[in-house]
């Protein structure tokens, strides 16, 4: 191809995918082979290799970004300039921009749009997602002279009765709950086997469903549009990882670190979340619906309008959680003892919803437990139209 300045031409090779890919499978097979024959002597070096391989070919810095992320780059204040305004935004941008920007349905429909990594990129995060348990032990005793090491990532987490009953949980029971709930985190937060390294890499529209990533390092990764369902995330790091639109359905994260994950329109829907760190997270029109999260630190977390339908919150960490125009239908709100009333006041709920003795029944929710299907109410159209106000009339 010709060279910039037009003089001449200069030589740039493509990467041959056939032969990486052969190369890739070689070092799945040296890693089987090593943890059978040698007590996995290889088995971690080609794992670093691996994640190495994905760090460089895939980098979050040649992610695709979404017009809700340009525009709120466009639109912050810092100390040396301020952000551009909505009139500044639409001659630069389009009159469209703003309003296509903060809807949460064209979010969606990018990270969904997204093409998954090139095929290389693919097959080496498959390898790493598929390893056995036999692997795992390898790493659980690596670099601390432990053979056949316990992976501590798979032991079951403490959790609250499936069902929680007409009675609200008793003190004694929440405590042993919390005592049992720190005991778990503080093993997984100790484990000094081998980490899977793959941060700040771009892992937008990945099909990871299944994949066995406890315990990694996924801080600053890209995975808009990610299939992530079914797959092993307890205990990993994924500090402001962006998983905007993800598919996150019954994927296992206890103590899963997502301070400041953003993962607005995700599917978080029969996740297990129980003990995960979600301070500073947003997760505005994000599905939660039957996801388990007692005991989760939800402080700062932003969920306007997500699904908290049959959600698990207690003894959860509420303080200055954003719920405006959140639904918390047969969402069980019985155990928040650091629920607020103002929290309250600016949500949405019906008669199905168990209140700590501190919060007053908001005047605009209705009595009656609604239908499942609350975009049909009468009632939650009116909340909804009139900007949700409190003193909303309370249904029929």
């Amino acid at each position: 191809m010709p060279k910039e300045d037009g003089t001449g031409s200069v030589e740039r090779s493509l990467p041959n995918i056939e032969v990486r890919i052969g190369g890739l499978l070689s070092l799945e097979r040296i890693a089987q082979d090593s943890t059978i024959y040698d007590n996995g002597r290889d088995h971690v070096r080609v794992m670093e290799i691996l994640c190495a391989y994905v760090r460089e070919n895939a980098k979050a810095s040649e992610a695709e970004i979404s017009k809700r992320e340009i525009y709120e780059s466009e639109t912050e204040d810092s100390r040396d300039s301020p952000g551009m305004t909505s009139e500044q935004i639409a001659e630069e941008y389009g009159s469209d921009f703003e309003d296509e920007a903060k809807d949460i349905d064209v979010l969606k429909e990018w990270a969904q749009s997204l093409p998954p990594p090139r095929e290389d990129i693919a097959i080496a995060l498959r390898i790493i997602g598929r390893r056995g348990p036999d692997q795992l032990r390898v790493e659980a005793g690596w670099g601390n002279n432990t053979p056949n090491a316990e992976w501590v990532f798979n032991k079951a987490c403490p959790h609250l009765p499936d069902e929680p009953g007409k009675a609200a949980l008793t003190k004694e029971k929440l405590e042993t709950f919390t005592k049992e709930l720190k005991a778990r985190q503080d093993t997984l937060e100790n484990y000094k086997g081998y980490r899977l390294d793959l941060r700040m890499t771009n892992l937008q529209g990945a099909d990871l469903s299944t994949a066995t990533l406890a315990g990694a390092n996924l801080e600053g990764v890209r995975m808009a549009g990610v299939d992530l369902s079914k797959s092993q995330l307890t205990g990993a790091a994924l500090e402001r990882a962006r998983m905007e639109g993800a598919n996150l359905f019954f994927a296992q994260m206890e103590g899963a670190n997502l301070s400041r994950a953003q993962m607005e329109g995700a599917d978080l829907g029969q996740a297990r979340m129980i003990g995960v760190n979600l301070s500073d997270a947003r997760m505005e029109g994000a599905d939660l619906s039957d996801a388990r999260m007692e005991g989760a630190n939800l402080l700062q977390a932003r969920m306007k309008g997500a699904n908290l339908w049959q959600v698990k919150l207690s003894s959860a960490d509420l303080r200055g959680w954003t719920i405006a125009r959140t639904s918390l239908r047969s969402a069980d709100l019985g155990d928040y003892t650091t629920l607020t009333q103002d929290g309250v006041n600016a949500a949405w709920g019906d008669g199905s919803k168990r209140l700590p003795p501190h919060i007053t029944r908001p005047d605009h929710w209705p009595d009656t437990a609604l239908a499942n299907s609350w975009d049909d109410d009468p009632a939650y159209d009116a909340w909804i139209a009139a900007g949700a106000p409190p003193g909303t009339p309370r249904a029929p």
